[in-house]
């Protein structure tokens, strides 16, 4: 299933309990998570819950999470990020939860007592129907058969979502657990498709735009729709207003852009992490106490991605002695300006460091969901304080470096 199938289906509540999402596009995977809290969780909106596969994920946790019902809400939207590189012990945790070994009587008569299929894999003992011996390749005929009828054993209230985010394959013994409506594959523009695509967008809103200007917002804007679209609607308003009082041609330059854009700077999680890493502390702070009046939901999300992609550049730099071109190439990091952000790390940053600070963002995300809103920003402060004054003190995620995973 694409994008717009999935979108289509989840406008009409035809919502499925678990999900796995792939492929390097994340402006549309957001669209799809915003539209599941929307139509899915109708009477209140749901905790959300973001577990990542490294070496840090706890099954009981996980477990606990899924099974406990919240003091607020009884609705949850649980994420598991970098599926890609779940281990034997996730993947055996997600058969237990997508394709149950067992399913009490009364539960499995509510939802097949006229499905003939589900008994060719399941059959009753006592007070529970108990899965027969199966193939692999059973395991998406029976996902099929849940899927159909909007099945899960975890009850009612809750939404599985798996999110892969690279090219990078996903285990079979993973893919298997979706049936073909419930498994989406959210594609990337290729870089060579962005600028046709800048300019429809601008044609949407009667506007034309230059060359320069085009190749100046794929440098400076963060590179996924998501920020594009955003930045292009609010320039296309601003243009409006500007030839209406100067009477411009409806053309977009790149010298309207740059005005544009110093006078009505916005700020994202990453350039709050770009700013800590030229250690510029009033700035740092000054932006995440306006990123935390406006999105703060968003904050130590991208803070963390960012921190396990400058591990995985000081790994390859530090570690596998690669040099910057190659890792540029490497990590798919294209253009000029993002490039010369990161050559800020090289000689000025360790992998060990990176590692602490990666554990420190972890941490501070642990204890964030559980505090008081009054204290959530002071923790939020705290964290760029010690990361950018270098303080590595010792966490309770902390283990040796060398088996750190990103």
């Amino acid at each position: 299933m694409d994008f717009q199938e999935l979108k289509h289906k989840i406008q009409k509540s035809d919502i499925s309990p678990s999900y796995l999402f792939a492929g390097p596009e994340l402006a549309d995977k957001l669209t799809i998570i915003e539209l599941i809290k929307k139509n899915l969780f109708t009477d209140e909106p749901p905790v959300i819950h973001t577990y990542y596969c490294d070496n840090e994920f706890s099954s009981a946790d996980f477990m606990e999470t899924i099974e406990t019902k919240a003091l607020f809400s009884t609705n949850k939207l649980i994420i598991l990020k970098n599926i890609e590189q779940a281990n034997t012990r996730i993947i055996t945790l997600l058969n237990s939860l997508l394709i149950p070994e067992s399913i009490e009587a009364q539960m499995f008569n509510n939802f097949f007592a006229n499905e003939k299929k589900i008994f060719d894999f399941y059959e009753l003992k006592d007070d529970r129907y108990f899965r027969k011996k199966i193939k692999e390749a059973d395991k998406p005929k029976i996902a099929e058969l849940f899927a159909n009828k909007k099945f899960c054993i975890y009850g009612e209230g809750v939404c599985l979502i798996l999110i892969n985010e690279s090219n990078d394959p996903i285990p079979e013994t993973i893919s298997r657990l979706f049936s073909a409506s419930q498994s989406v594959m959210f594609f990337e523009m290729y870089d060579n498709k962005k600028g046709e695509w800048i300019r429809s967008e601008f044609k949407k809103q009667q506007l034309n735009i230059e060359d320069k200007a085009v190749s100046f917002l794929l440098d400076t804007i963060e590179n996924n729709k998501n920020s594009l679209e955003r930045e292009i609607f609010n320039i296309s308003i601003s243009f409006k207003d500007f030839i209406a009082k100067k009477g411009h041609k409806p053309i977009v330059t790149k010298d309207f852009i740059e005005e544009h854009m110093y006078h009505s700077k916005t700020e994202t999680p990453f350039s709050l992490f770009n700013t800590m890493l030229k250690k510029d502390l009033n700035k740092a702070i000054t932006i995440l106490n306006k990123l935390y009046s406006e999105e703060k939901e968003a904050i130590l999300p991208g803070l963390i991605w960012s921190q396990r992609r400058l591990v995985r550049i000081l790994d390859l730099y530090e570690n596998m002695k690669s040099q910057p071109f190659d890792i540029y190439k490497e990590m798919y990091i294209m253009k000029k300006k993002q490039q010369d952000e990161i050559s800020l790390v090289f000689g000025n940053f360790s992998f060990e460091h990176a590692v602490h600070g990666l554990r420190m963002m972890t941490e501070a995300e642990y204890y964030v969901r559980a505090m008081p809103s009054d204290l959530k920003l002071v923790k939020l402060q705290q964290l760029i304080i010690d990361y950018i004054n270098g303080n590595t003190h010792k966490s309770f995620l902390q283990g040796p470096v060398q088996h750190v995973q990103y």
